[in-house]
C-alpha cells in the first residue's frame, strides 16, 4: 500500500517537473530520488511481511514450548508422587525392620516369663502339697471309721439358717 503511494508520488513528481520545465539534471536527480524512495519502500513493505511471518512462527514456537513445559510439568508431577510413594513405602518396610527384631525378643521374653511363671506355680503346688498332705496309709483304721455320715455334711446350697437342711440324695432328684 505505502510502496504503491510512494510510486504515485514520484511519477507526479517527475511529471511536474517535465512540466515545468527544468533541466535535466534536476529532473534526473528527482527521478532518482523517487526511484529510490520507491525501492526503499518495496523493501520496506518486504521487510515488514518478513517481520510478520518470523512473528508468527515465533508465536507458534513460543505455543510450542508451553505444551513441552505443560508435559514436562505433568511428567514431574508423577514422578513427585512416585518419589513419595516408594519414601512411604521405604520408611514402613525401615519401621517393620526396627521393629520386627524388638518384637522378636518381646513374644520371646513373653514365653520366657510364662514358661518360668508356670514352673514356679508348679514347684510352688508340689511343695505345698508336700507339706499339707498326709498319705492315706498313715491315718489310724479306727479314725477312717469315726467319719460322720452324710447327713451332718452342710448343704450344698447356702440358704436360711433357719430352714432346715435338705437331705438331696433322699428325694432322688
Amino acid at each position: 500500500m505505502k510502496t504503491l503511494f510512494w510510486l504515485i508520488v514520484s511519477c507526479s513528481a517527475s511529471g511536474l517537473l517535465a512540466l515545468v520545465g527544468c533541466g535535466d539534471r534536476a529532473s534526473r536527480i528527482a527521478l532518482e530520488a523517487a526511484d529510490r524512495q520507491a525501492q526503499q519502500n518495496q523493501e520496506l513493505a518486504r521487510l515488514n511481511r518478513e517481520h510478520a511471518e518470523a512473528r508468527k512462527e515465533l508465536i507458534n514456537l513460543h505455543q510450542q514450548v508451553q505444551s513441552e513445559r505443560s508435559l514436562l510439568s505433568t511428567g514431574w508431577n508423577a514422578l513427585h508422587s512416585e518419589r513419595l510413594t516408594a519414601l512411604a513405602e521405604r520408611r514402613t518396610e525401615s519401621l517393620f525392620g526396627q521393629l520386627a527384631p524388638v518384637l522378636l525378643v518381646a513374644i520371646a521374653a513373653l514365653f520366657v516369663w510364662r514358661m518360668v511363671s508356670r514352673w514356679l506355680d508348679y514347684r510352688a503346688a508340689a511343695k505345698w502339697s508336700e507339706q499339707r498332705s498326709t498319705p492315706i496309709t498313715s491315718a489310724p483304721v479306727t479314725e477312717l471309721s469315726k467319719l460322720p455320715d452324710q447327713k451332718t455334711f452342710l448343704p450344698l446350697t447356702l440358704g436360711d439358717p433357719d430352714e432346715s437342711p435338705r437331705d438331696d440324695h433322699d428325694s432322688g432328684a
